[in-house]
């Protein structure tokens, strides 16, 4: 049997036709004597032993066929020199006819139809003049001669010709092209026939395939069962095809997809790429059971436009190599060599593809030339249920682009990683049900940076595997619980935000690429390595902006410290711990240099040190764990600020080591410079930790208790105790379960200084104690200290986020801190916390608005309510700078004295301001806030004074600093008393209706004015001169929300009532000043909204495409973290130009929600309706409805959250599809669309797209524009002229080529032999020069093709460019030339 060494690239050529005429011609002279005798005189060559059968009388055919003509069954068989069936004829052959080609250059070459309709029982029948097993020994030589490959030429269907082949068995053909038919025409029909014993292919299709080949053998043919060569591939069906004894079992094909069109492979039949690519104006389909191999190593099949693979589980679609014989059988009918990694090159994905989907699709023994199975170089694709197996290197590269989801996909057997990701900035992805086995690394290796707001959604059984990771500064890179990421060496580096939030459940490991506990055996050794400390570097967080709110969360880190000595490691930046295992270090496992970092409940254990402290850090570590840490458990090596480490266990009940203040400690040394006292007796006890560990005598302290075990939600009880003393029993106040935190207040006023336990007392009975755990001291004034912290930069038209952080350094509680935030730009949007705004409601059409804007800034007005020692209280600011704008936000802190005690009994707490009083109150406001009171400033004494708002004049400061108004008889202000005074922050006016003897205070000295009702205290006999005035507020008793301490009037005459007596000013001046300032510089950079439009990227910064593109588009929404309430309802409309869109085309594409696909509509669906369960995660369904009207050429996508229990639309309001985007992608969704630009649109013409979204009642939302600009012009390109003659077989060809639009992306070459038609040469090259081997004699031209990167195709078809004769004298068997042969 043949083995085929070359690729049988052939045709029938025109000159070879034109030679074949003029053959027949000069045989019609010829007799069946002499053909008989040229034929004996051939060495005969054995393929198999017939039995020699009597000869049935012949009919012989030496001419051409010029009438309509049948062969019937009384005249066969049919002895047939080399014959043609002219144009408009057709030739008829009955069942069970045995036709007999006659000589090895004998066929039958059809210009009109050739019909032959065998059955069964009675196939028809073309062969050898040798063959005596077809109705006998025709050519009477008995033995002497056997039929063989080659014996005769072929059938030939030529262009335009028709036909049918059913039934029939062709065989030993093959002499001069190698193959017993040749069709190139789509119009036969080749079905339940046999083509056998070819020299090379059973059927050669040039140019053109039927739709349908089904139910055919195809057995022992010298190369393929089938070889397909065109230059634009067609629809395709395979149905019940078998191949057995070829040297390929298979269809080969060489060609390319530039259109619609589907093959339905037959598995037992498999497709074997020769020359395989989909253009960029391509949309090819497989059908589910497909298989395709490759036809050498150096195969790829290249996707410029859309591949549409979606398999079944029971049927996958196949790539793998030609030797793989479990899939498709054995198709290179060796039986025996088994496939291996590398056997082919790859399936790729480039330039402007998009919209494919590979579903239940196996990838397998590539990676021969570049290193992977499949290269993905868009982000439009789907990846599911597919598996990459046994590729050499990677299963998966993707090279600069990833898609949005990568789900339930198998990684086996691959040589490296089973998938590596490479891009110059990272995109938000999510990999889910993914599994990965006997790869070099099980995992999936990343190399890319984060620039932007990006959220990885990892699986823990595909693990991270870092080769180079970063965040860039101004980046947020959001990490999921469950992910994991494994190191050999290289670090993580942190200059952005790092939100590392896991779960118990579900943590977020950072460990060693040895580390086979977690994620399983990533790097595919087995047992052979285990971890160890300094596998990898570290997390490395610096060079960030000072509060970029990092943060670790149920997160464990381990086994780092390779180069830098740390398994985390913080500078100039400030990080968050909770709940997280830093362990096996090769050095520290946290370390830190001038950065700001809190941890709690986390654990440091056989490190160096736990915690190294450099530079002026401040750290506070509670509620931890310290153990087995060789040299340090904390060591503060150089910070001047004192590492506040109480409330930790250190490995033993004595507490940490420490040679002078804790020698007898026993647990890990800390050294000077740690605050470690009190420590936990023991890890995880049932201890209570308080903090503060001291409060003051003269008011109400609240302590934070931390429990020991979970905390109901109502029920506790919480006491002061000590022996001898009554109990003091404490308000529970603010209770967090989660974190196990309850806050309880104590009125210590008058208590005496000693220790006391502090009780918890749970509702079941059990108590937790801190025994000696609290003192009570002399009383300090609190002192509320406020921090303004925020990014550097804020982008312009999105959020930023500023946090305030309050600290009362004080030992009793403060009343809390008024704060206002100003130097923000004019037209900002500033939203806050609703518990930090004061917003009185009774006070009529008088309330404090929280937000005041001027000419020249917007100011905020803030409370921070009651604050306790030694507690940190954080207030969230939303800003959005709308422009470009820089400015340095500010803020001036007013902080309170010590809260006001509950009025006594018999004090009167004044009502709203009524009717008449609200005239008369507006206008007091007005003048206060606009302008001076005029004439109506005096004294007793009636002394005049000068004019004026405040007491900023020295006049004013020495006539003093409480004035009476009484207004002038018939005004609004007649009879209204004001006084000024001042309360130990600043002054403010108090007036007094003249109807109500209500009490007003009045505050317009700091940035606007501030009215509020207020309590009345009458003077009391321990000081007879003072009333006090205490603020009315319907939450006053428990917030505390002003922190305003005593109003004075200063000194009261019981004699004159009617009038106020001044009083010296205060030292230093009466003027206002705030108790602290900051300041913090912003940048306003370009802003991105969140929701957004994404079209095709095409080429160039004007996104060029041409006009065969299909139009891929995604239309992104968020519900932003900073919303109260999840989305219930959303819809995006989209407004198609029908000028400018075929709309004809429109198809619906996928629907994301919470970064998971939950719809795929069937494909070309323009009207789509579904219902998902949203269950058990939110207990909603949703419904989905999308469409398109053409009439309006609006596209809806309408998101409606439904009741699972009545299926209409939810009435909680309080329930969503979609929450708040807090833990990134929970909050974001995306919709999916596909659509062709209208044809005939001129190029230059831009292509441009804008969405609205609609969250609730909410004001429409626009997305950006995306554009798209049309390149229609196709490339042009030449091969350059070369030599009239060739003296060797082996000459190089070069070519180029030109493109004014988005460039030249490939070539693709023809060549044609001594006049006949071209074939393919170079599919999809880069190159511009190749080595072509001539196999023989003869004139060759070339031609060339160039398609630009917009998949812009220069011409329809080849035409001549250039030409040469080769001279060369070598040639075939029997004077055939044989094919060439590409190298």
């Amino acid at each position: 049997m043949q083995t085929l060494v070359h690729p049988p690239q052939r045709w029938l050529s025109k000159g070879a036709t034109l030679l074949m005429l003029l053959a027949l011609l000069l045989l019609s002279a010829t007799t069946v004597s002499a053909f008989t005798a040229d034929l004996a005189a051939a060495p005969p060559g054995v393929i198999s032993t017939v039995p020699i059968v009597p000869a049935a009388p012949a009919t012989e055919v030496c001419s051409n066929i010029t009438t309509p003509t049948t062969w019937t069954l009384a005249g066969s068989p049919y002895v047939v020199c080399p014959i043609y069936v002219n144009s408009g004829v057709t030739l008829t052959i009955e069942a069970g006819v045995v036709v007999k080609l006659q000589q090895s250059n004998s066929l039958i070459s059809v210009g009109g139809a050739l019909v032959a309709r065998g059955t069964a029982e009675q196939p028809i029948i073309f062969t050898s003049y040798q063959d005596d097993s077809a109705a006998g020994d025709t050519n009477g030589d008995s033995a002497a001669t056997v039929p063989a490959p080659g014996d005769w030429n072929m059938l030939l269907y030529n262009t335009g010709a028709r036909g049918a082949l059913e039934h029939v068995i062709v065989r030993y053909g093959g002499s001069a092209y190698g193959h017993n038919v040749q069709i190139n025409t789509p119009d036969v029909t080749v079905a339940d026939s046999t083509f056998a014993y070819a020299r090379e292919e059973g059927i050669y299709f040039e140019g053109a395939v039927p739709p349908l080949l089904a139910r055919n053998q195809f057995i022992n043919n010298g190369a393929s069962a089938v070889w397909m060569a065109m230059y634009s591939a067609t629809a395709l069906t395979l149905e019940g095809n078998q191949a057995t004894g070829n040297a390929i079992n298979g269809f080969v094909v060489n060609t390319a997809v530039n259109g619609p069109v589907t093959w339905d492979g037959d598995a037992a039949f498999p497709f074997v790429a020769y020359g395989l690519g989909v253009n960029a104006s391509g949309q090819f389909t497989l059908t589910p059971g497909t298989v395709v191999k490759s036809y050498n190593a150096d195969t790829t099949i290249r996707v410029y436009g859309r591949l549409h693979a979606p398999g079944t589980a029971a049927q996958p679609i196949v790539f793998t190599a030609l030797k793989d014989d479990s899939a498709g059988g054995d198709t290179d009918n060796n039986g025996r060599a088994a496939p291996q990694p590398g056997d082919w090159n790859a399936l790729t994905f480039e330039g402007a593809s998009n919209g494919s989907v590979l579903d239940h699709v196996e990838v397998r023994y590539a990676g021969h030339s570049w290193g992977y199975g499949l290269l993905v170089g868009t982000p439009n694709i789907l990846i599911t249920n597919a598996t990459f197996a046994h590729n050499q290197d990677k299963g998966i590269f993707f090279d600069g682009a990833m898609p949005p989801l990568l789900a339930n996909n198998s990684f086996i057997g691959n040589t490296g990683p089973a998938a590596r990701l490479s891009m110059y900035s990272a995109t938000s992805f999510t990999l889910a049900g993914n599994q990965a086995s006997g790869n070099g690394v099980n995992g999936f290796v990343v190399n890319t940076a984060v620039n932007g707001n990006v959220t990885w959604d990892g699986d823990p059984a595909l693990p991270f595997v870092v080769d180079s990771l970063g965040v860039a500064r101004g980046a947020v890179f959001t990490l999921s619980p469950g992910d994991i990421f494994k190191s050999s060496g290289p670090h993580i580096g942190v200059a952005g935000t790092l939100l590392a939030r896991g779960t118990a459940e579900a943590p977020i490991y950072f460990t060693s690429l040895r580390d086979d506990n977690i994620g399983g055996d990533t790097n595919g050794d087995g047992s052979a390595t285990s971890p160890a400390a300094g596998d990898w570097n570290n997390l490395r967080f610096e060079y960030a902006a000072p509060v970029s709110g990092n943060m670790l969360e149920h997160a464990v880190v381990r086994y780092g410290g390779k180069g830098w000595h740390e398994n985390i490691y913080v500078a100039n930046t400030d990080l968050t711990l909770r709940h997280v295992a830093s362990t096996d270090a090769n050095g520290a496992g946290l370390s830190m240099n001038a950065a700001t970092v809190y941890v709690y409940s986390s654990k440091f254990m056989t490190n160096h040190v736990g915690v190294w402290v450099g530079g002026a850090s401040n750290v506070m570590v509670t509620r931890s764990q310290f153990a087995s840490n060789r040299d340090f458990g904390v060591q503060n090596y150089s910070s001047p600020n004192e590492v506040d480490a109480r409330h930790n266990w250190w490995g033993h009940s004595s507490g940490p080591h420490h040679p002078t203040s804790n020698p007898a400690g026993q647990g890990d040394n800390v050294t000077d410079g740690v605050r470690y006292d009190p420590w936990l007796p023991e890890a995880g006890g049932e201890q209570l930790l308080v903090v503060p560990r001291t409060g003051g005598d003269n008011g109400p302290v609240t302590l934070t208790l931390y429990a020991p075990r979970p905390l109901p939600a109502t029920g506790l009880g919480v006491r002061l105790v000590r022996a001898g003393q009554p109990d003091i029993a404490g308000e529970i106040g603010a209770v967090d379960p989660v974190n196990m935190i309850v806050q309880a207040t104590f009125d210590l006023t008058g208590q005496p200084h000693e220790s006391w336990d502090v009780v918890l007392a749970y509702p079941d009975g059990f108590t937790a104690r801190s025994p000696q755990g609290f003192a009570v001291v002399a009383a300090t004034l609190p002192n509320v200290q406020v921090e303004l912290m925020g990014r550097d930069a804020l982008r312009a038209g999105r959020a930023g986020v500023f946090t305030l952080v309050a600290r009362n350094i004080g030992n009793v509680d403060s009343s809390g801190a008024l704060v206002y935030l100003s130097g923000l730009p004019p037209d900002a949007e500033v939203a806050v916390d609703a518990r930090f705004v004061i917003t009185p409601t009774d006070v009529g059409t008088l309330p404090l608005p929280p937000v005041n804007r001027t000419a020249t800034e917007t100011v905020a007005a803030l409370w921070f309510n009651r604050l306790a020692p030694e507690v940190i209280s954080q207030l969230t600011v939303t800003i959005t700078a709308p422009t470009q704008q820089d400015f340095t936000a500010r803020i001036d802190v007013f902080s309170g004295g010590a809260p006001i005690a509950p009025p006594p009994a018999g004090a009167t707490r004044e009502a709203a301001i009524d009717a008449v009083d609200k005239p008369a109150l507006n206008q007091i406001w007005n003048a206060m806030a606009l302008g001076p009171l005029s004439n109506t400033w005096i004294t007793h004494g009636a002394t005049s004074l000068a004019t004026g708002r405040s007491c900023e004049t020295a006049a004013n400061a020495r006539a003093g600093d409480v004035r009476a108004m009484r207004g002038g008889a018939g005004s609004a202000l007649a009879g209204w008393k004001v006084g000024v005074v001042e309360n130990g922050l600043h002054f403010v006016t108090i007036v007094q209706s003249p109807h109500t003897g209500a009490f007003y205070l009045v505050d317009n000295y700091v940035h606007f004015p501030l009215v509020l009702p207020v309590y009345v205290r009458n003077p009391t006999e321990t000081n007879p001169a003072k009333w006090v005035f205490e603020l009315k507020n319907e939450a006053y008793w428990k917030l505390a929300i002003l922190p305003f301490n005593f109003l004075y009037f200063g000194s009261y005459r019981p004699s004159e009532a009617s009038e106020w007596q001044a009083t010296p000013p205060p030292a230093g001046g009466c003027c206002t000043t705030p108790s602290a300032t900051r300041t913090r510089p912003v940048t306003v950079v370009a802003a991105r909204d969140p929701n957004e439009k994404i079209g095709p990227v095409g080429f160039g910064q004007d996104h060029a495409i041409s006009s065969q593109t299909g139009l891929n588009y995604a239309i992104y929404f968020e519900n932003v973290m900073t919303a109260t309430a999840p989305a219930q309802t959303v819809v995006i409309t989209d407004w198609l130009d029908a000028t400018h869109y075929d709309l004809t085309t429109f198809a619906l594409g996928a629907v994301m929600v919470g970064g998971q696909v939950v719809a795929v509509p069937p494909a070309e669906l323009t009207d789509y309706a579904a219902t998902v369960d949203l269950r058990p995660g939110r207990n909603l369904l949703l419904g989905i409805e999308a469409w398109l009207n053409t009439a309006t050429q609006v596209a809806t996508w309408r998101f409606t959250s439904l009741d699972p229990a009545t299926g209409l639309p939810t009435d909680d309001p309080l329930a969503g599809f979609l929450p708040p985007n807090v833990n990134a992608p929970e909050g974001e969704g995306a919709v999916f669309f596909t659509v062709a630009p209208h044809p005939g649109l001129a190029a230059g013409v831009t292509l441009a797209n804008q969405a609205t979204i609609v969250f609730d009642e909410n004001e429409p939302l626009a997305t950006n524009e995306w554009r798209n600009l049309l390149d229609t012009a196709a490339p042009t390109s030449q091969v350059a002229a070369l030599p009239p003659t060739q003296a060797s077989a082996t000459f190089t060809v070069t070519w180029g080529g030109s493109d004014a639009g988005s460039g030249i992306d490939h070539y693709a070459l023809y060549v044609a032999a001594d006049g006949g038609a071209f074939t393919p040469w170079l599919l999809s090259t880069p190159l511009t020069a190749a080595q072509f081997y001539a196999p023989g004699p003869g004139v060759y031209a070339f031609a060339s093709i160039a398609t630009d990167r917009a998949g812009n195709v220069e011409a329809t078809a080849p035409a001549v460019e250039a030409t040469t004769e080769v001279i060369s004298d070598v040639v075939g068997a029997a004077g055939v030339y044989l094919p060439w042969v590409i190298k």
